[in-house]
């Protein structure tokens, strides 16, 4: 079972100043998936000239999208101060696993599934965007939760959490943790 995760958190719900629009008309990626992606590859321990050459090098992202992304990125890491409003602190984790996309959608959207590894109780789903995302409050506190699954190749996914409204530093170390074993207990529950 493979399952590699990696976390960011910040201490405002980042919202970049660019539309998502925007970025996905420019670069043909959302900005959820930049992040998730660039979250992932580790590019939160590189230095920003190192995130710009990585943008042009290995994505042919065009210069003045390289800033933006990279910009926005070490934003919403918490690296750079952020900017818009503040309603709390988020954790982001995001995970890949060695599970179809449609496999892990099921566990997280249908209630019988993702009881099997989540207590029913603690997620309510508000919204399903079929084969890619869920969305919803995490009855613990009422915080908001977003997940988003990308297949990444036959067998291989990739899944992103994006846990909003959290209410200090602690609550967010708590959750990466938390997100990150059940995740654990997903893949196993689904094989």
């Amino acid at each position: 079972m493979l399952v590699m995760c990696a976390f960011a958190f910040t201490g405002v719900n980042f919202k970049p100043s660019i539309s998502d629009e925007a970025v996905l008309q420019a670069t043909g990626r959302s900005w959820r998936e930049w992040f998730g992606l660039m979250e992932s590859a580790g590019m939160g321990d590189l230095s920003h000239s190192e995130i710009v050459s990585v943008l042009r090098d290995e994505h042919g992202v065009p210069s003045w999208w390289q800033q933006s992304i990279a910009d926005a990125f070490e934003r919403f890491i918490g690296r750079r101060p952020a900017t818009g409003t503040e309603d709390g602190f988020h954790a982001s984790v995001t995970c890949t696993v060695d599970l179809p996309a449609e496999t892990v959608y099921r566990m997280w959207a249908d209630d019988g599934a993702r009881g099997t590894w989540l207590r029913k109780r603690d997620f309510e789903v508000t919204m399903r965007d079929p084969g890619r995302a869920v969305s919803g409050t995490w009855s613990r506190d009422g915080s908001d939760l977003e997940v988003s699954i990308e297949e990444i190749e036959e067998g291989r996914c990739r899944i992103t959490i994006l846990h909003r409204k959290l209410a200090d530093v602690e609550t967010v170390e708590t959750m990466r943790k938390f997100w990150k074993m059940a995740v654990g207990r997903l893949v196993g529950k689904a094989k």
